[in-house]
């Protein structure tokens, strides 16, 4: 029989970024972790799970990882392990290690799952040995936590976590009756996800044997239970990462989960962070006024708010209009950011339903609308803005780290070139390169984003 075991589940924490070139908002987040973090503690945790994106970029700044390290320090002095996977945002491009693994040489208490290969040559049906670890009860319970962290590149994604998962199928056998089995993973769920991201792995695929998967990747808080029973959940980022966000905090809030998995059906607690406020308004000048002095009049947060502005004008209105409501919010946010839509004459018939400029983009681009999306905020944001290069950074590095741009790339060549598929996908299929000159399997992938 099994008694109390309870876990924190945080993902998405983004460590070092300095939203819109802001100080303050990188320390935002600072305290959003490290609130997390005690409130876990508090509530008398077995161990806390990070569920990917721990940091923004794979070679996080010294004051990333030092702000990292005393926040965990914290829950490992108190006896309470701290579990973690690497989202894509921690995974190294290069050669570098993996920025989590270094860490978990150097703390005790802290564990960072990592995925190995079985070894070429083997007959064995995964290819891939997912990492684990294990976790005690204060009252002797056991949990047993496999990891299932991001994976790169996109050709072979499909036979990785196929792999992962018919291993944790069959090892987490052994323990059934004695173990709950958790799953910590960063990857997209199909059945979950907006309409403009990029495929993910189906419920249907997952393993049969959990009780609970503990996800990072979608930034916005959603559960479901599978046709298994598995209770299946994202809690989530900590903070609002980007202006997309804004109303799914308003509605569900910022912050994390605690689950009870001590039971068949666990229970989900969400624990809410008190995050700064951000706002989108948009109308002519007129109506932004009225909506900002509404929405001041009723603040009842700590820390100042930004404000985004979408501000309907004409040409020869814009600046002086603009200029009016910076003035307006002068002293009550801590960032005013004011986006321009020009009133213009038609000089077409719109269609029935318009495609929007981020469609029109995403179908250039393979249909891949996440990096349209961010080309058109890099784009607002170009336009609007008063200091570019501090402001802008952030879109500018996002879409220089998209991992997406080699997938597009590699594509177009293909075509021109008429090359063969690079893989051979008829069922059940051994992992395999292409005989293309230069083509390179899974095991190659695996160790580079591992950095060894």
């Amino acid at each position: 029989m099994f008694v109390l075991v309870l876990i924190a589940h945080i993902a998405d924490t983004h460590l070092g970024l300095s939203q819109y070139g802001s100080e303050e908002r990188e320390n935002d987040i600072y305290e959003s972790f490290k609130t997390a973090i005690e409130v876990s503690v508090s509530e008398h945790v077995d161990a806390i799970l990070l569920a990917g994106d721990i940091f923004n970029r794979p070679r996080p700044s010294n004051t990333a990882i030092s702000r990292f390290r005393e926040s965990v320090k914290e829950a490992i002095d108190r006896g309470v392990p701290v579990i973690a996977v690497s989202g894509d945002h921690d995974l190294p491009r290069g050669r570098e290690k993996n920025i989590l693994y270094v860490l978990e040489e150097f703390m005790n208490g802290f564990r960072a799952l990592k995925p190995t290969s079985a070894g070429k040559g083997t007959d064995q049906v995964y290819p891939i040995v997912a990492g684990r670890c294990e976790i005690k009860g204060r009252d002797g319970s056991q949990a047993l936590v496999y990891g299932a962290p991001s994976f790169l590149q996109k050709q072979y994604r499909r036979d990785f976590y196929d792999s992962l998962f018919r291993y944790i199928d069959i090892n987490a056998r052994e323990y059934a009756g004695t173990h709950r089995v958790i799953l910590l993973g960063h990857f997209p769920v199909q059945e979950l996800l907006p309409n403009y991201y990029e495929p993910g792995v189906e419920v249907s695929a997952l393993p049969k044997s959990l009780n609970y998967v503990a996800l990072g990747h979608l930034h916005v808080r959603t559960y479901t239970i599978t046709p298994t029973g598995t209770l299946l959940a994202y809690s989530g980022s900590i903070d609002i990462m980007d202006r997309s966000e804004i109303e799914h905090w308003r509605t569900t809030g910022k912050g994390f989960y605690i689950v009870d998995i001590s039971k068949k059906e666990p229970l989900l607690h969400k624990v809410d962070l008190q995050v700064r406020p951000q706002y989108t308004v948009q109308g002519t000048l007129k109506e932004i006024e009225s909506e900002v002095r509404s929405i001041i009049s009723n603040l009842n947060f700590s820390k100042l708010p930004i404000f985004h502005v979408i501000l309907v004008t004409s040409k020869e209105r814009r600046e002086a209009e603009q200029k009016r409501i910076e003035e307006l919010l002068k002293g009550k946010s801590l960032l005013t950011r004011v986006f321009t839509q020009v009133e213009e004459e038609p000089t077409w018939t719109f269609p029935e339903r318009p495609l929007d400029e981020a469609q029109v983009i995403a179908r250039l681009l393979n249909n891949n609308a996440k990096l349209a999306l961010y080309l058109v905020e890099l784009k607002e944001c170009l336009s609007s803005s008063s200091n570019v290069e501090k402001e802008c950074r952030e879109y500018v590095e996002r879409l220089v780290e998209e991992e997406s741009w080699n997938d597009i790339i590699s594509r177009k060549l293909d075509r021109e070139a008429r090359l063969p598929s690079l893989l051979q996908e008829e069922p059940g299929a051994q992992f395999r390169t292409s005989k293309v000159r230069g083509a390179r399997g899974l095991d190659y992938y695996l160790s580079k984003q591992n950095g060894s």
